[in-house]
């Protein structure tokens, strides 16, 4: 429930978007070449199976630098925070 929310949220910002409205009409206009070619359903699960496949590497990998800043952020802020904290006792 939290997630349907968090994503029409989402997808209400980038109405505005010009990039994300081009992906779009990428999306739509490359599924209807799928739709058209005719393929047997065992063939457009293949297809499909691997550019999910392809799409969740490269949301991991957005994930991991993501968390790695997020990581290295938190280490600078602690870094500073005891900098401060020492700093005041002396």
């Amino acid at each position: 429930m939290l997630l349907d929310t968090w994503i029409d949220e989402v997808e209400e910002q980038l109405k505005e978007n010009i990039a994300y409205q081009g992906m779009l009409e990428k999306i739509s206009k490359y599924e209807e070449q799928v739709q058209t070619m005719g393929l047997a359903k065992e063939k457009r699960k293949t297809i499909d199976a691997y550019v999910t496949e392809v799409s969740e590497r490269w949301i991991l990998y957005a994930e991991s630098f993501i968390s790695g800043r997020y990581a290295e952020n938190l280490r600078t802020t602690e870094s500073v925070i005891r900098t401060d904290k020492m700093g005041k006792h002396d």
